[in-house]
């Protein structure tokens, strides 16, 4: 098959292969595991149980490891069934389900990597997050999380008092050289008090550098098309912590070279926040009332720009590497290193995020050799999107009914700061800014709500230390009690009287002794 080449003015072959091979800048996200690869379930009665499931033929960018291994092992004397499924309602935004029937027991999971690996990203990550949407309900979880190098194990044993997203320096494991590492697994626990079936669910474990956030992502745009091409772009931005757009995102179709008639592929904005909000989706369907007999072997290649907001620019600092670069593939991922500047060109903030472009379930198709061309502006200096293009190879029908391709986004954000220093004389800003200290942020996710939201701190809250919710004039509409060591607590939308708050913008705001005085306002905006 021929295949269009597609290279900037001033670009040459020699320079592209360059930067094509060139060693990324170190990430500060990494997904351990999102579960959206690898559908398992494994079940225990009575006798341990222990169970190595394959991931998939790629799972790139969505679990570290080629397999799971699962250890379910029932009570000694009481027995009773246990389970562990990966859960599958989507091909985004995927579980672990692990489930007692009689709450005793103990379930492990392992991540095993063949040889190290350096889960710093040469300096870029110093913590472990993960994400529980579900815990035991009485007295909350104890998970063990165990990381092991080439020379010992080191557990951790932390409570997990209720559903929320939790937060781990990785220096809590100091017996640990984690550039490398070669082990990771969580032992999930159950004591039995409610005397009933028990479960965790587990969304996501991540690692994260400290003073990053996880943003949340707003759609602009509902709809790409495939024709005309190049397509009209699917638009959505990244929010910080408060919910302030930082930069925008395009993605749409730049070229497809198929047989006669190319495939009529829509991509829909997912409505529904995926994570609370922490990444986003397209999903790209058929156009199944066009009447074409498609001939989908071919080259499909998608461009990926970035823009400013707010009268300001973005850039990304080097072309992204897929992983996984053959055939044969269900998923690629590509790292994508982002930086914003204000409107006098000073660099105000810092995102790393993983893209990735998935085969939906069902969908008898290889995918791969994924090629990336960078695109720059017209003076060739600034590197502002990229163009991936990659092969279809069809195994059978395509099936027209369902989606065929997902293109799921996840990001971090640290916003920097960038001080300038009047009553010295000095008008100019440093040369790399100053980042502020970050734990003692708050922020609502989602932002934007017909309902409640969850408020989510950095630094863990205190012993009774409440978050006032106000209206734009200043009014108090309600005051939340915190459970001292939670990083969530949840508005249902509601005044302190019960009755449902009217539509508008709302400030969430906590004070703590610990952040020396200061205060943190997360805003929202409660729509009809």
């Amino acid at each position: 098959m021929n295949r269009k080449q597609h290279i900037p003015p001033g670009i040459t072959l020699a320079c592209l292969a360059a930067l094509l091979t060139t060693a990324a800048p170190a990430r500060a996200l990494t997904i351990i595991d999102d579960f959206e690869h690898g559908n398992a379930s494994v079940v225990a009665v009575d006798d341990t149980v222990i169970a190595t499931v394959p991931v998939s033929s790629s799972g790139g960018g969505h679990v570290i490891t080629p397999a799971r291994k699962f250890t379910l092992a029932p009570h000694a004397t009481q027995g009773g069934i246990q389970s562990i499924v990966v859960s599958a309602p989507h091909s985004y935004d995927d579980y672990l389900l692990v489930q007692s029937s009689n709450g005793l027991g103990t379930i492990k999971v392992e991540w095993d990597w063949d040889g190290t690996k350096d889960l710093t990203e040469n300096g870029g990550v110093d913590s472990l997050q993960l994400d529980f949407s579900a815990v035991p309900a009485i007295v909350g979880g104890f998970v063990f999380i165990t990381f092991s190098d080439s020379n010992s194990s080191q557990a951790q044993i932390p409570h997990f008092p209720g559903a929320g997203t939790y937060k781990f320096p990785l220096s809590n494991w100091n017996a640990i050289d984690f550039t490398k590492a070669t082990r990771f697994s969580l032992t999930f626990t159950f004591n039995g008090s409610s005397g009933e079936s028990e479960n965790y669910v587990l969304q996501d474990i991540r690692t994260i550098g400290e003073g990053r956030i996880i943003p949340h992502f707003l759609g602009d745009w509902l709809l790409v098309e495939t024709n005309p091409l190049p397509s009209s772009p699917c638009i959505f931005r990244t929010l910080d912590e408060i919910g302030n757009p930082v930069y925008q995102t395009e993605i749409g179709w730049q070229d497809i070279q198929t047989g006669p008639a190319i495939p009529a592929l829509h991509g829909v904005w997912d409505d529904r926040p995926l994570g609370n909000g922490e990444s986003c989706a397209i999903t790209m369907t058929t156009d199944v009332d066009g009447g074409y007999n498609y001939d989908w072997y071919g080259q499909y290649e998608l461009f990926v720009n970035f823009a400013g907001v707010s009268g300001g620019t973005a850039e990304i600092a080097y072309p992204p590497d897929p992983f996984s670069p053959d055939m044969g593939m269900t998923s690629m991922a590509l790292p994508i290193h982002v930086r914003t500047y204000d409107a006098q060109g000073a660099q105000d903030g810092d995102s790393f995020v993983l893209m990735t472009i998935d085969l939906m379930e069902g969908q008898l198709v290889d995918m791969g050799n994924p090629v990336v061309i960078p695109v720059y502006t017209k003076n060739a200096t600034t590197l502002t999107g990229f163009r991936v293009s990659f092969e279809f190879y069809p195994l059978d029908v395509i099936q027209d009914s369902g989606p065929v391709l997902q293109v799921t986004w996840s990001g971090d954000w640290e916003s920097i700061d960038v001080t300038t220093d009047v009553a010295a004389g000095n008008g100019e800003a440093g040369a790399s800014g100053t980042r502020p200290f970050a734990e003692g942020l708050l922020f609502a996710a989602p932002s934007v709500t017909r309902g409640g939201t969850e408020l989510r701190a950095h630094r863990p809250f205190e012993a009774a230390e409440t978050v006032h919710v106000y209206d734009v004039r200043g009014r108090l509409v309600r005051t939340l009690s915190t459970t001292a060591g939670m990083t969530t607590v949840a508005w249902d939308g509601r005044e302190s009287s019960g009755t449902p708050a009217a539509p508008g913008v709302y400030f969430a705001r906590k004070t703590s002794s610990m952040d020396a005085g200061r205060s943190s306002a997360a805003r929202i905006v409660k729509v009809r």
